[in-house]
């Protein structure tokens, strides 16, 4: 339709105070429930959305995941672990599905996961809880992967 068309305009909040403004043609996201409810505007409506519950830059791999279909290789586990709570948030099962693959490839890699930040596997052990029975193996591979590098964390106090 002609409305899918028009550009909607996403304000994404920065670190700070500052905004960023994206500005994204309603088709590429119509697929998805969630953005189709959303763009249901009214004749005359702004065609403005502020994004307050994921970060830009989780929101610009979201966008990029639209337009690509592909989840980028080099993201690290703590912002695979954000992509797949916003894959969930949004209701797009294919990006939690291609994020939920992604992060098993990394813990299933020892050498990378010992280069990974330890706080993504607290984000990761945060998010696969969070999602519910759609993360209930991936809950379990992550307590894996936490033991395997166990005596390590125990000394760490951030991860505690």
């Amino acid at each position: 339709s002609r409305e899918s068309a028009l550009p909607v305009t996403f304000i994404l909040d920065q670190e700070g105070d500052s905004t960023q403004e994206i500005i994204v043609h309603a088709a590429a996201l119509q697929r998805y429930e969630y953005f189709q409810k959303l763009f249901s505007w009214s004749e005359g409506e702004s065609r403005e959305v502020r994004v307050q519950d994921v970060s830009a830059s989780v929101f610009r791999h979201l966008l990029h995941y639209v337009h690509t279909g592909e989840v980028q290789r080099e993201l690290p586990l703590r912002e695979l672990s954000d992509l797949m709570l916003a894959g969930n948030r949004y209701l797009m099962q294919d990006l939690m599905a291609l994020t939920r693959i992604r992060i098993r490839d990394l813990l299933a890699n020892a050498l990378i996961m010992r280069c990974q930040p330890k706080e993504g596997l607290a984000a990761l052990l945060a998010a696969a809880s969070a999602i519910g029975a759609d993360g209930a193996t991936l809950l379990q591979e992550t307590v894996e992967a936490i033991f395997l590098r166990w005596p390590e964390l125990m000394r760490d106090q951030d991860f505690l």
